[in-house]
């Protein structure tokens, strides 16, 4: 019986991922290089000994035919209110108050993948695109105090502020995050429909029910896999924005203290998809947590070459070369 041979092509289909990813994760180290001795010019790998490779814990599903395996790129979620989403479960998103550190972490983890190599893409929310950047300076920048042009001049009623977050959202949505997930891309977001949820439903501004039908319709009923709330109390959050204040974050203690508790109220409905992570810690102790969190999720869901990816940045927490990861400083 002949050998068969997989090309880098034929790699990505019995994985269930893209071949950059392939690519990546080869010259990252983190799966079997391709064998050159088949052709030089072309290197593959023998079938047999990729699948047994997988079936030992490599990464993707093991074959256990001669069928193409693929990987779940959606899974049908039902919300915390009883309605139905495509939950992507190689969609993370980093959520928290206003000074939570979920910026800097959110950085941190795009940062060490990054440096090995791995196929992903990291994304803000509002902004992320050149029409949700423009939204956001809208949202939230604080002009100075003597300009009545200031945007946050302008007075913005709570419906309003919701579609325009909700807008943003569907750009980024449509442009950046699913094909991205359609690629079998990891993405990672910082903010998503959550903050709506927290924020928007605040002080009685609009109802849960509300935002989540603006949202459901901007982001095409898009969930992600896992979220990661970074919670602090609103003191710590204080300290750490300081005196420069944007739309948003000038509105007080009250406001902050209700979407806090908004955020773990959401979070406690719905355990296997919001993971909360103290973030009053030293920045190392949020990073190990949560990149355990998202090496739990990725073995749950069978992403193998994320699970390993994360592995690695584990190994590496609290060696010295960890700090050259470090992201430009941000405390939001």
């Amino acid at each position: 019986m002949s050998t068969e041979y997989l090309s880098y092509r034929d790699a990505a289909k019995l994985l269930g991922v893209s071949v950059a990813t392939i690519r990546a994760n080869v010259a990252a180290g983190l799966m079997p290089p391709p064998d050159a001795r088949v052709s030089p010019r072309r290197p593959r790998w023998e079938r047999s000994r990729l699948t047994e490779w997988v079936r030992q814990g490599g990464c993707g599903p093991a074959a256990t035919s001669a069928e193409t395996p693929t990987r779940r790129t959606t899974i049908s979620a039902t919300t915390a209110d009883g309605s139905s989403a495509s939950r992507h479960p190689g969609f993370l998103v980093f959520e928290g108050m206003d000074g939570s550190g979920k910026t800097f972490q959110a950085e941190w983890l795009a940062s060490g993948l990054r440096r090995l190599k791995f196929d992903f893409i990291a994304c803000r929310d509002p902004g992320g695109t050149a029409l949700g950047d423009r939204l956001r300076s809208l949202l939230l920048t604080n002009d100075r105090e003597d300009d009545d042009d200031s945007p946050c001049k302008v007075a913005v009623a709570p419906r309003a502020e919701a579609l325009l977050f909700a807008a943003s959202r569907a750009q980024l949505v449509a442009e950046k995050v699913l094909p991205a997930l359609n690629m079998s891309q990891i993405v990672i977001c910082d903010r998503f429909t959550l903050s709506s949820l927290a924020y928007q439903t605040t002080s009685g501004r609009l109802t849960p029910e509300a935002v989540r039908t603006i949202n459901a319709i901007a982001t095409d009923w898009v969930e992600p896999g896992l979220t990661l709330l970074l919670d602090v109390p609103f003191e710590v959050a204080e300290r750490r924005i300081g005196p420069a204040r944007d739309r948003i974050e000038a509105r007080g203690r009250a406001y902050f203290e209700e979407v806090r508790g908004r955020y773990l109220e959401v979070a406690a409905k719905s355990p296997d998809r919001v993971r909360v992570i103290d973030g009053s810690r030293e920045r190392l102790e949020v990073r190990a947590d949560a990149l355990r969190a998202i090496r739990d999720h990725a073995d749950a869901e069978n992403m193998r070459l994320l699970s390993q990816a994360v592995a690695a940045l584990i190994a590496n927490t609290s060696s010295v070369e960890t700090q050259a990861w470090l992201p430009p400083r941000s405390i939001d």
